[in-house]
């Protein structure tokens, strides 16, 4: 639940709507994007299905959990004729988790850790919405919130890339999270290579702390043997990337 928040940005209604089909799709793909319902907007603007990039590594957890984790669920508790499809269950009654669900179990979890802060599921879709938009400060090497703003009026790719992955109908609502991407940016540019780097290995951490060592099966040893690769390529690429860049300086 909460590496979904991390990495999708989604609200919790549509976390809770996230279903099985859609984690089969995203890891069957090359380069695999997560669909979600938009549960907020108006007429068309609700409801209507958006994706959002995940890396390998996440597809596969998520496919995992669906295919171990919650199968032990559904077995023990509906049964596959009657299985909800939803990809979070209830444990007792294998029910789809409300959203209100998903704000109780962050609060237990907050209170488990000792924080005296407040914090809820909603923070997590504002620290994505907000990495974002320092990715894009970095890889178009924008100078000011206003600068960045009339690029993403001008450039209407980027700017339905931008609400596609936020899941906002309008880039107005977004305003906010371009000041404080710049905040964050201080003036320390980082290349977008960088960010994809971090969020990779960020994710191949995520996997390892996951695993039980003690008893890893012939599929445990397979799966991370696949994201060590991938982790690999990455980095390979975001290195080469970086080793042209240079090169073109100095040219």
């Amino acid at each position: 639940m909460l590496r979904l928040l991390e990495i999708t940005g989604a609200r919790r209604s549509e976390i809770a709507a996230l279903t099985v089909q859609s984690v089969e799709r995203a890891a069957a793909m090359q380069a695999p994007r997560l669909e979600l319902v938009t549960k907020k907007g108006r007429g068309r603007r609700k409801d209507r299905i958006r994706e959002v990039p995940i890396t390998k590594s996440d597809a596969r957890l998520l496919l995992e959990f669906a295919r171990v984790n919650r199968s032990v669920v559904i077995r023990r508790t509906c049964g596959r004729a009657a299985d909800p499809g939803a990809l979070l269950l209830s444990e007792t009654s294998g029910f789809a988790l409300r959203p209100n669900t998903i704000t109780q179990e962050v609060s237990i979890l907050v209170r488990a850790a000792g924080l005296d802060t407040r914090v809820c599921a909603h923070m997590f879709r504002h620290r994505f919405i907000t990495n974002v938009f320092k990715a894009l400060i970095e890889e178009y090497h924008v100078e000011s919130p206003d600068a960045f703003r009339q690029l993403l009026l001008s450039a209407e790719e980027l700017k339905t890339r931008v609400c596609e992955w936020s899941g906002h109908s309008s880039l107005a609502s977004l305003a906010r999270y371009i000041h404080l991407a710049f905040e964050e940016v201080g003036g320390v540019r980082l290349a977008v290579d960088a960010v994809r780097a971090k969020a990779a290995i960020n994710s191949f951490v995520s996997e390892l702390r996951a695993l039980d060592f003690a008893n890893m099966t012939a599929v445990d040893i397979e799966n991370l043997q696949r994201s060590a690769k991938d982790l690999t390529a990455e980095l390979s690429a975001t290195e080469g990337l970086g080793q042209e860049e240079n090169r073109s300086q100095k040219a």
